[in-house]
């Protein structure tokens, strides 16, 4: 019932609405080609207002950008596949339940707190503070307090459905897929690239706002940095096969451009 209530929450909060700040009049208005922000002042003000408006409301991209491509169909697709793989990561962390026949044979020796750690990789520590207003001399507890805080640790060994998890998100991300990124076609029609800058967008705001993708930039297995340099490789795959032009692709349009900066600027 919660999660029904939450999921009814976001979508809730998702629904565009028409916002007529400045920096949304800015951003709407501005075109974007090859040199246009040929100095670091005009660079900046571009940033800070993609900070002020897509970065706080990213679902709202496609008015406070003024896009002509169809970024909230391709975008309902991508959260689609993101809110499966949340709900997948939800399910390799569950712990065992306490009735678990497991706890009495595979794990009977451990404390559940212990196998809470093992799922989920972090621990909780608790410590006993004092409140400081202890007059001189009073030993009285009732100044001390228990406090705690949560340490990523792996107490019985990692969990593999999570290791697995995160390799394949690492897999799907960080190399060219059919459903995500590529950087390896020699050739694109301008609804391509509309495509998969839609795609990008989406990616990034995804890293940002999901669960997988908090997980991913925590695990020690660094997987968000190969993500990252991939994005990367993506950038620069765009910015080189603008050149390559045909009557079907006339290289990048304003669109384009500002999915890139605003996919870049959110994450």
């Amino acid at each position: 019932m919660t999660t029904d209530v939450e999921q009814n929450t976001r979508i809730t909060k998702e629904i565009p609405f028409f916002d007529a700040s400045p920096s949304v009049a800015f951003l709407q208005e501005i075109h974007l080609f090859e040199g246009c922000v040929n100095n670091e002042m005009a660079f900046k003000q571009l940033i800070c207002h993609l900070m002020l408006t897509v970065c706080e409301h990213p679902y709202n991209a496609s008015l406070i950008l003024n896009l002509s491509i169809p970024l909230p169909m391709y975008r309902a697709t991508m959260m689609d596949k993101f809110r499966k793989l949340d709900h997948i990561l939800s399910i390799v962390i569950k712990p065992l339940p306490v009735t678990h026949k497991a706890l009495s044979t595979r794990y009977k020796t451990c404390h559940y707190k212990d196998i809470v750690a093992h799922y989920t990789r972090y621990s909780f520590i608790a410590q006993s503070v004092d409140s400081g207003d202890d007059d001189a001399g009073d030993d009285d507890d009732d100044d001390v307090y228990i406090s705690g805080r949560f340490v990523r640790k792996s107490v019985l060994g990692q969990n593999s459905n999570l290791d697995q998890f995160l390799c394949a998100i690492r897999d799907h991300l960080a190399s060219d897929h059919s459903q995500f990124l590529t950087t390896s076609a020699a050739q694109l029609t301008t609804q391509d690239m509309d495509l998969l800058c839609s795609r990008y967008f989406c990616v990034c705001e995804a890293l940002v706002s999901f669960a997988f993708g908090d997980e991913v930039v925590v695990d020690e297995s660094r997987y968000y940095r190969d993500i990252l340099q991939y994005l990367i490789a993506f950038v620069t795959y765009c910015l080189q096969i603008d050149s390559v032009q045909h009557p079907q692709f006339s290289g990048l349009n304003s669109d384009h451009l500002k999915l890139l900066i605003a996919g870049t600027v959110v994450l």
